[in-house]
């Protein structure tokens, strides 16, 4: 028999004997009996960052002596331990009859003093300047291990590895980019998902789109190459683009995986029609649904921050209206869209157009997983040894925003300009640290041509204000036929929508009828906005109703919201200047009292 294999972190009782060639227990005569034919030990305890999920990390050799490590939760112990035998046996430890509850009071019985911190998602540890990536762990301190456990089946840890140099990265995917604007801004897109918690940033992203064949895909390439495995994902399963066409449920999924990081998803128009407004909503709110486990407990819910990059021949916003949905302006400014045409590929540097793509797309299959990592290396280095650096990105983000805001933006625009403001600040940063080849002057006007897409595009209207009185309109008109008179006593409708005085040309809502006509927006910010279009009838300060006898309800005096008849031919459009309130109305500009 071998010489017992064991350190002096591995405590257990003096009833087991643990050797290369297995576990050994006494029997009541005090003679050794074989419990295993293979080895394995218990290492260490590891938790998460809560404190919770406890574990016991085991090494072993399975039948054909290879080592290696699982990790086996506590409470797969209990009862008689069977989810973890089925574990041990899964990895080729190789049990003798009878010895299943030996094999589980041994691993319980040990007291090894290594503590391991477990974690199941890609990204940032515990608030810490340390990023756990499926194959490796930048920033640790070494005093200890942080093991990546990710959920079943997690799509990057076949994804995110790497092949090749960051010099052949550089070379072959970021050089040819040159010239080449929404490449550059794409690969951006990618290197700027760990920016995002640094500088205190929600997730969201963008969708470039139009027609095929137009360099979508390869866009998505380069931007995944900064990460993982940059191939097509027709042509490879462990490609790091994912597509559009997921559930509700494993879209969460999908973001933890990508927590911190970047998510590349093709193809929109593969997504769900009915209910996708929800699941972006969902995948950018960074939270996943609350739920019970099987003990009728709160399970914990997930939770992410990742930067996207999407594409498709369709807009965010077209994808939402075909399925029925709303189009929320804080969902254009999480998810914003860029029309990019002909544009992605314009500098082929001597190559046929089709040579040059061809010849792209094998450089993000070939080169690829180096960029992102020595990115994050240098800058969490950096970020640990000068707390400052955070305060100066912080303020570049400020300046590059302003520098990117023109003259008469939105206030939904200029959130949607951070977003931009960021990859001009990632860009810079990962200059000055030689990941990316690059001069400032190319990444700035990166930006500004990905920012000149989206203004250009279908944003003019971006406000919620300008949607929900439009949404008011389109009420009235829709459904004309059943507002009832206000003097008119016998009117047999019972479908009524709200009453129109005639003579004053008014149409009346009470809170509900007016929540209803609105949709799903703020039925406070609409009534201001009608207010200063002047086409709210104001006729107490502090007040947004009037009273008004409705003859059909016994002539009594009835507060209602007044919006004027004008509304029906009114023009919305977000670049108009608001009307001047009419001479004599009361002003309303101190505290509104909103009657629901």
């Amino acid at each position: 028999m071998c010489e017992k294999r064991c350190d002096r972190n591995e405590e257990f009782s003096n009833q087991y004997t643990l050797t290369e060639n297995g576990l050994f227990v006494k029997n009541d005569a005090g003679v050794d009996v074989r419990v295993t034919w293979t080895w394995f030990r218990v290492k260490s305890r590891g938790r998460s960052a809560n404190g919770k999920g406890w574990s016991y990390i085991v090494d072993l050799a399975n039948v054909d002596g290879e080592i290696s490590e699982v990790t086996i939760p506590s409470v797969d112990l209990l009862n008689n331990g069977s989810a973890a035998l089925k574990t041990l046996a899964n990895a080729g430890v190789e049990i003798c009859p009878r010895g299943e509850k030996v094999v589980v009071d041994f691993i319980r019985g040990c007291r090894p003093l290594q503590r391991d911190l477990l974690v199941s998602e890609c990204g940032y540890v515990d608030g810490r300047w340390i990023y756990v990536f499926p194959n490796q762990v930048i920033g640790g301190s070494g005093e200890e291990r942080i093991l990546y456990r990710p959920e079943m089946n997690s799509p990057t840890e076949k994804s995110i590895c790497s092949s090749g140099t960051l010099d052949e990265w550089q070379e072959n995917v970021a050089l040819p980019a040159k010239g080449n604007p929404l490449l550059i801004f794409s690969i951006l897109t990618a290197l700027s998902s760990p920016m995002l918690r640094i500088l205190e940033l929600d997730g969201g992203g963008f969708n470039i789109y139009g027609q095929s064949s137009r360099g979508k895909t390869t866009a998505l390439m380069a931007a995944s190459s900064c990460f993982g495995n940059g191939s097509d994902p027709a042509s490879s399963g462990n490609s790091y683009i994912r597509r559009w066409n997921v559930t509700s449920n494993a879209v969460e999924a999908l973001g933890a995986a990508h927590n911190d990081s970047f998510l590349a998803l093709d193809e929109l128009g593969s997504g769900p029609d009915k209910g996708f407004d929800a699941l972006v909503y969902n995948l950018t709110g960074g939270q996943g649904k609350a739920a019970m486990n099987s003990s009728r407990n709160l399970r914990e819910q997930r939770t992410w921050t990742c930067h996207i990059l999407s594409s498709g021949e369709v807009s965010f916003r077209s994808k939402i209206e075909a399925g029925g949905g709303r189009v929320m302006a804080g969902q254009m400014i999480r998810m914003i869209d860029l029309p990019v045409g002909d544009s992605i590929i314009l500098e082929t540097h001597g190559l046929d157009p089709a040579e040059f793509v061809n010849k792209l797309k094998k450089a993000c299959s070939t080169y690829y997983g180096t960029a992102g990592p020595d990115f994050i290396t240098q800058l969490l280095g950096y970020l640990k040894e000068d707390e400052e650096v955070r305060s100066e990105l912080l303020r570049e983000l400020e300046k590059h925003t302003s520098e990117l805001t023109p003259d008469g933006i939105q206030p939904e625009q200029a959130r949607g300009l951070r977003r931009f403001g960021l990859l001009a600040v990632t860009g810079i940063a990962a200059i000055q640290l030689e990941v990316l080849p690059f001069t400032e002057d190319e990444v700035l006007a990166s930006v500004k041509y990905a920012r000149d897409c989206w203004l250009a595009g279908s944003m003019n209207d971006v406000s919620d204000t300008d949607r929900a009185i439009q949404a008011l309109r389109s009420f009235i008109i829709s459904n004309h036929s059943v507002f009832v008179g206000t003097r008119n006593g016998l009117s047999k409708t019972s479908n009524i929508k709200g009453f129109i005085n005639v003579e004053m040309g008014w149409y009346l809502f009470d809170g509900k009828q007016l929540k209803t006509a609105i949709g799903g927006y703020d039925i406070k910010v609409t009534l201001r906005a009608l207010r200063d279009k002047n086409l709210l009838v104001i006729h107490e300060p502090g007040r947004m109703k009037i009273k008004q006898k409705i003859a059909r309800l016994g002539d009594q005096w009835i507060r209602f919201y007044a919006v004027k008849s004008a509304i029906v031919g009114a023009n919305f459009d977000a670049e108009d200047d608001n009307d001047e309130s009419s001479p004599g109305q009361a002003s309303t500009d101190g505290i509104d009292t909103i009657d629901l």
